[in-house]
């Protein structure tokens, strides 16, 4: 069994996967296509947000706290994210 890859050519493929998925996204939003709620692509934009802090915080605070405390606040700025959804949504339905 051969596994010689090209790691830029695993790369390249993955990013022209990427650029097509988001160009079939665009065009489903310009003809105005789109089966996605808006409470879902917020809560979707939320869980990248999740991930960005968890990374930063993963670099940075690597040492510094046990890995129960890092889930814990991971979990609690998710709580905190998903509450000011379900806050933004109450407003903009008044």
């Amino acid at each position: 069994m051969n596994c010689n890859y090209n790691i830029k050519e695993i790369s390249d493929s993955s990013n022209e996967l990427q650029v097509r998925i988001n160009t079939f996204k665009l065009k489903q939003l310009q003809k105005d296509e789109n089966r996605h709620t808006s409470n879902f692509m917020r809560i979707w934009n939320e869980g990248a947000t999740l991930f960005l802090f968890a990374i930063v915080f993963l670099v940075i605070l690597k040492d510094s706290f046990h890995w129960i405390s890092g889930l814990l606040g991971m979990i609690g700025l998710a709580f905190i994210l998903y509450l000011g959804i379900r806050l933004y949504k109450k407003t903009r339905k008044k």
